[in-house]
């Protein structure tokens, strides 16, 4: 099993959670230096022209995502899902899902090396998140640019942890450690059945959102 969780009275410092991926930023709008863009206009940048410079940005310097009342980057929200399913799937599993996650909001194809439609491109969810967003705006006119930051970031936590246990799911499906054997006997003889374990997706989404 994969040990990830060692909390302190006070610090509650998590073996599986690097320092440099937690920031004490109890407003993800604002810091000491404010950002050159909004990350809705980060978003835009890498949705209409798969801009790795904004997607840099987003991905290591927006804390945007908030877990048990802590603000913080993309990876490092993946890593404390990842933790909390430790207990209850083999390490393979687990790694399997973040990686998997983090390629669907971090990779994007390399133009060039002639295999661009092959594999994740993160653009897709971006171009979600945005659609999400002109949703929102269309029921929330009045709403200024605050309340578009955070609902952006609302947004994006809700699709991260989404895929993160769409991945699961698909970790699950292709692992033979994923499943249970079972041995039925029938009219005297015995027949082999498996049964994919319980991934726990059902209400965790919704967990995962409101942390």
């Amino acid at each position: 099993m994969l040990k990830c969780v060692e909390r302190e009275a006070r610090s509650r410092t998590r073996e599986c959670s690097p320092v440099g991926e937690r920031r004490g930023i109890r407003n993800p709008l604002f810091s000491a230096e404010e950002p050159l863009l909004s990350t809705v206009s980060l978003v835009g940048l890498i949705a209409d022209s798969s801009d790795r410079g904004a997607l840099s940005e987003l991905l290591q310097s927006r804390p945007l995502f908030v877990f048990d009342d802590e603000n913080l980057v993309l990876s490092g929200f993946l890593r404390e899902l990842r933790c909390r399913d430790a207990d209850n799937h083999p390490v393979e599993i687990v790694n399997c899902t973040y990686d998997r996650a983090l390629d669907r909001f971090a990779r994007l194809p390399d133009s060039n090396s002639g295999q661009a439609r092959r594999g994740p491109n993160c653009v897709s969810q971006y171009r979600g998140a945005l659609r999400c967003l002109a949703a929102w705006r269309h029921k929330n006119p009045e709403a200024g640019e605050l309340e578009e930051e955070a609902e952006i970031s609302r947004i994006l936590q809700g699709l991260v942890a989404k895929h993160y246990y769409l991945c699961k799911r698909d970790c699950l499906r292709e692992s033979p450690t994923g499943y249970r054997r079972y041995a039925w006997r029938v009219n005297g003889g015995e027949m082999g059945t498996s049964d994919r374990q319980n991934s726990g997706c059902l209400g965790s989404v919704k967990r995962a959102m409101s942390v």
